[in-house]
């Protein structure tokens, strides 16, 4: 049996992909073969196609998982003989980045059932899979080593990119103060989802950390100011579904 994919043989631009039949995965004993009915991109997937030296780990030369694509929400199409916690027809989300194989840009893939949960079915599944990576990302930060408390302040850097837009909300969910940091275009949708507080990115200098009674997570692209990786390429150390705190 045959399927669609957008597979890449070589690290490069977005112009080496290839829409193309390959064949439709088998799953293991572990394993759901699910169909995609939507999927979502992440900085991690472009970094991927790249071949950025953070992602080159098992393809040094080449890509060790051609068909990219992480974060998916789709219907269960059958099982391997040791899943015990779905069956056909279910409706999940999941996550496939490290330690799994990706493959969500595609007609159909392989999960391990571990790295699934079954999909509120309040939310669509375009809503769902725009959720995994962004969403834990900011949520282990945030309840990690130092969970937040109610009443703390927090300043978030890169807030209005994919994890800082789920860093806010949560943060604020969890009742503290939110300080957001981003550029001028992105300040009303921070203002909509209730930073209390914002910062121009250039006068970035004027937002003192040391106002800060939790600290400041730094989810800016590439390298954050004070020179520490992007926080976002420590969902590489995930285990399963849910993330490691630090």
């Amino acid at each position: 049996m045959k399927m669609k994919a957008i597979v890449s043989h070589k690290y490069g631009s977005p112009d080496i992909l290839q829409f193309k039949e390959v064949n439709t995965p088998t799953p293991k004993e572990n394993e759901a073969l699910v169909k995609v009915y939507a999927t979502s991109l992440n900085a991690a997937d472009l970094e991927t196609l790249r071949g950025t030296p953070m992602s080159r780990f098992g393809g040094l030369l080449r890509p060790k998982h051609k068909i990219l694509g992480t974060d998916i929400a789709g219907r269960v199409e059958a099982v391997g003989s040791k899943v015990m916690q779905f069956q056909s027809g279910d409706e999940i989300w999941g996550d496939l980045s490290f330690p799994h194989n990706c493959g969500a840009f595609a007609e159909y893939v392989c999960i391990p059932e571990q790295a699934l949960r079954l999909k509120p079915a309040s939310m669509t599944f375009e809503e769902a899979a725009a959720i995994p990576t962004s969403a834990i990302v900011a949520l282990q930060n945030l309840c990690g080593k130092r969970p937040i408390q109610p009443g703390q302040k927090v300043l978030i850097n890169g807030a209005g990119g994919g994890v800082g837009t789920f860093a806010v909300q949560l943060a604020k969910h969890f009742g503290a103060e939110v300080t957001g940091v981003d550029n001028a275009g992105k300040l009303d949708l921070l203002r909509s989802i209730g930073a209390w507080n914002l910062c121009l990115r250039w006068r970035f200098h004027s937002c003192s950390s040391s106002s800060f009674n939790t600290g400041t997570l730094d989810f800016n692209d590439g390298h954050s100011k004070n020179g520490h990786r992007d926080v976002e390429t420590k969902q590489k150390r995930r285990s399963g579904f849910v993330e490691r705190p630090f």
